[in-house]
């Protein structure tokens, strides 16, 4: 998200949501510097200025050690470090503080719809952090703007969709990720995230062993996991896991491109670019059927229960059972992802929120 938004600031840098700026400094961390095609192509805007952290500590460091700005947004947050600015603005996207998710007990199928304790206890202390740090939130569903609003009713919260990143629609800049071989009749599915709890990797085991033992086909997941995380959720192996590690975007796009539908079992999001990602690229989308995703999605994917591994692999085998549905659903969710905004209609409004909470035109910095 942060890479789209800064790839977009030349589009909008001589309109009147950047007018009002004297000086921008963008800092960004390592990873986000190598996703951005032509950096040097925003350094050579009038009025701005790049920063790029050696590590995830030497961020937070330069966070501290930057001068007092009028204006600061932090693109993907909160941080929860502190204010450092006279205005502070922040795109959430910590779902996990304002409501609990839908989680399954292990071998049970009862839904747990209480975070665990240390969740609890941490979500509480980063809540009065939320409130005390930032003035202005910007998030991008109706539902999460909601949830947060019980939270800091006195505050003003935007709601901006996210976008999928020209990356997506231009295969030149896609990037090969070695995969191996497919088994005979293999159904090979898509899941780029994280390794936290809330991802629900601990379900595509589940889903793959009905699968198999119900239809007699193999259900293969490709992820995204570091190592370490790959340790934690599966300590023993797990034949239907093929592991790719962290990758750049090119390389999602590629795998998009390779797996056969995009599987998003995750119990939590604010929006995940994931599901309009896939839709974009043709492939269809099977998710959990809870209210944050309904909003993203609308009718346009398949989707499947939280806690019944039986029956989501029934909901993957009617996927691929019926070509003429999935053709016709993969055109009605190229034509949803539409709806989304442009990079550059995302990056305007982003600087005209920031400019109202200035609430000035008077030249300031950011």
């Amino acid at each position: 998200m942060a890479a789209n938004f800064i790839e977009n600031v030349p589009a909008v840098w001589d309109s009147m949501a950047t007018a009002w700026i004297t000086y921008l400094e963008i800092l960004v961390s390592p990873r986000v510097a190598e996703e951005i095609d032509d950096l040097d192509l925003i350094r050579r805007l009038d009025r701005v200025d790049v920063v790029v952290s050696s590590s995830r500590l030497d961020l937070k460091s330069l966070l501290w050690s930057r001068p007092d700005f009028d204006v600061r947004f932090t693109i993907f947050g909160p941080e929860y470090l502190g204010r450092k600015a006279a205005h502070e603005v922040v795109g959430f996207a910590d779902g996990t503080i304002v409501r609990a998710w839908h989680s399954p007990e292990p071998g049970t199928k009862k839904r747990t719809l209480q975070l665990p304790l240390r969740s609890r206890i941490t979500g509480g202390a980063k809540r009065m952090l939320l409130a005390r740090n930032y003035d202005t939130y910007v998030v991008q569903t109706s539902e999460m703007a909601d949830s947060l609003r019980s939270l800091v009713p006195s505050r003003p919260v935007h709601v901006v969709p996210n976008v999928v990143s020209g990356v997506f629609t231009d295969p030149t800049r896609w990037s090969h990720v070695p995969l191996p071989d497919r088994q005979p009749q293999e159904i090979r599915l898509f899941y780029p995230a994280r390794g936290y709890v809330h991802k629900n990797h601990s379900y595509l085991p589940l889903v793959s062993r009905a699968f198999e033992e119900t239809f007699g086909i193999p259900l293969t997941f490709v992820t995204t996991l570091r190592s370490e995380e790959m340790q934690r959720i599966f300590p023993d192996p797990e034949p239907c896991i093929i592991n790719v590690g962290e990758i750049s975007r090119g390389q999602c796009a590629y795998l998009y491109e390779k797996t056969d539908a995009l599987f998003f079992p995750s119990l939590n999001e604010t929006f995940s670019s994931s599901p309009i990602e896939a839709m974009t690229i043709g492939k269809p989308v099977i998710a959990l059927d809870l209210p944050f995703m309904n909003e993203m999605l609308g009718g346009n994917c398949w989707y499947v229960p939280a806690e019944n591994a039986q029956l989501a692999a029934e909901v993957v085998w009617s996927v691929f059972n019926d070509q003429n549905s999935l053709s016709e659903r993969t055109v009605q969710s190229q034509i949803w992802v539409q709806r989304f905004t442009s990079g550059s209609e995302q990056a305007f409004r982003y600087f005209s929120i920031m400019r109202d909470r200035v609430g000035t035109t008077n030249n300031r910095h950011s």
